[in-house]
């Protein structure tokens, strides 16, 4: 039989599955941490949720994706919605796709094209700066 060691002052009295004493820091008012306190179950329950929901792939695109992009993408989703609900048809769907595709192809290629002024304009910067010196 496994015999724990004496309880840390500082320390969860709790035991953890493996049998081991948890060994979180004590909350102020009770022996347990945050984890093992039964009072803060709902709390516990809201974070896991959080952080399930901001780990979904959903959100991680969402995040990657460029601002003015977010509504385009609310749209096809809507749409997606709609197709399956029978409010509009995978025809209607997919010419709606068809467009955004044909609108995020032609902000792609204006951002690309700025870049490449951009790049342009400072490496002549950098020649007139040479030339100076």
């Amino acid at each position: 039989m496994n015999t724990l060691p004496p309880p840390d002052p500082e320390r969860c009295v709790s035991v953890r599955r493996d049998g081991e004493r948890c060994g979180g820091a004590r909350l102020d008012d009770v022996d347990v941490c945050w984890a093992h306190d039964p009072r803060l179950a709902e709390k516990r329950a809201e974070a896991s949720r959080r952080g399930g929901r901001n780990s979904s792939k959903l959100i991680r695109l969402q995040k990657a994706m460029p601002p003015r992009l977010v509504p385009v993408f609310e749209r096809l989703e809507r749409a997606f919605e709609d197709v399956l609900a029978g409010r509009i048809t995978a025809r209607q769907a997919t010419a709606a796709a068809a467009v955004a595709r044909a609108m995020i192809a032609t902000a792609t290629a204006g951002e690309l094209e700025q870049r490449v002024r951009d790049i342009e304009a400072a490496r002549a910067g950098d020649k007139d700066a040479k030339g100076a010196s």
